[in-house]
């Protein structure tokens, strides 16, 4: 049983890097939060590693900090919820854990489905704020078919309440039109939030669009100037509508946004 792993980053991706130690090139399943958290190709890096062994595969999962693996392991013994569903970072990147994990839709989930990620997982340097009362949404495309699980976005100040969702791109100009899921109202924390939706949906290819809504102006986040594409509309805070509001902002930016999404 593998339980630690230090060696050089062959490559990585939001949810996964390649370690070689000894001539041995190791695949590890990490958090888009870790793989932020890692060094460039090249470096080295070292994982805490919990093993999970199968009959038909032995997967890696990796963890910057021995906390977040101990978390990690506390919340598998909770029935329904499976290692690929989770997400690990550190509070603004420091040792205090704080992970979420997702419920699946069945506890037979966890043995099937590969993750996979849409948006924007880089924490960017410039701040935003001052957007409560308002629906905004930035453009994503999905290149496969694949069942929305979770969404996760990164907070640099909190303030009020957050609800996160996806709409279809059957707004005009392709902008966002039809609610497709939603999480519940929730209390951010500083860094990476990750919220189940309410109810997984199947989405097929294509273009979507995922909208955040807040009610404090004093909440701040990251943000990309100039980079994607983003709606925004007038909308009190509360549940969000099932139909995006006329759009009363379209200009050039993301923030640090993704939906995690599971594969057959």
């Amino acid at each position: 049983m593998i339980a630690h792993l230090r060696g050089k980053l062959l490559a990585k991706h939001p949810n996964q890097a390649i370690v070689e130690t000894g001539g041995v090139g190791y695949d590890v399943t990490i958090s888009v939060p870790t793989f932020s958290e890692m060094p460039g190709v090249g470096g080295e890096v070292a994982f805490h590693i919990h093993t999970q062994v199968r009959e038909d595969i032995i997967a890696l999962y990796g963890f910057l900090r021995l906390a977040d693996k101990n978390v990690f392991e506390k919340l598998l013994t909770v029935s329904g919820i499976g290692p690929w569903t989770w997400s690990c970072a550190g509070s603004n990147g420091g040792t205090t854990a704080q992970c979420s994990a997702n419920i699946t839709p069945s506890s037979g989930a966890t043995s099937g489905g590969t993750p996979i990620t849409i948006g924007e997982t880089k924490v960017a340097s410039v701040n935003d704020g001052g957007n409560g009362n308002l629906l905004l949404a930035q453009k994503a495309t999905l290149s496969q078919t694949a069942t929305l699980q979770s969404l996760s976005f990164y907070v640099r100040t909190t303030g009020g309440k957050l609800r996160l969702g996806v709409y279809d791109a059957t707004g005009a100009s392709g902008g966002p039109g039809q609610l497709k899921a939603t999480t519940n109202s929730f209390t951010p924390v500083v860094g990476w939030n990750t919220q189940p939706v309410i109810t997984p949906v199947s989405l097929l290819a294509g273009t979507y669009w995922l909208a955040y809504l807040d009610n404090n102006d004093n909440l701040h986040y990251p943000t990309q100037l100039g980079v994607g594409n983003f709606k925004s509309g007038n909308q009190t805070f509360g549940p969000l509508p099932t139909t995006f509001p006329v759009v009363s902002i379209s200009s050039g930016g993301t923030w640090a946004f993704y939906a995690t999404l599971s594969v057959p």
